[in-house]
């Protein structure tokens, strides 16, 4: 018996561009007044993707997705060593500002599904 059901949307494969892999890049998350956010070319050369996988490097980091300021009391906090899968919007929403006085790296990759 035969499914109607595409089972391969389980995992998510790397985003393609121009027949190329599309690869991440880090992201230095420091004390810029506003946060930081990821790079909008991320978002302007591949509209296919529809999820950004995040891996919080060297330290921990606060971040809002509503357009306000992160800081302590305002935001979530995303620890060091944690993995992360958002919605493209959430992602492209996001701003980043660390939580100590150690700049964190993001590690930011496209995926489809």
């Amino acid at each position: 018996m035969s499914s109607s059901y595409n089972i391969n949307n389980l995992y998510t494969k790397p985003a393609i561009l121009n027949n190329t892999v599309f690869s991440g890049y880090p992201l230095t998350v420091d004390a810029t007044a506003g946060g930081v956010q990821l790079n909008p070319l991320l978002f302007s050369q591949n509209d296919q993707f529809v999820i950004v996988d995040l891996d919080i490097q060297t330290a921990d980091v606060y971040v809002t997705y509503d357009g306000s300021t992160p800081a302590a009391g305002n935001g979530h906090i995303l620890k060091a060593g944690n993995y992360y899968q958002w919605s493209r919007a959430r992602a492209k929403a996001a701003k980043f500002i660390r939580v100590g006085s150690t700049s964190a790296t993001i590690y930011a990759s496209p995926s489809e599904v």
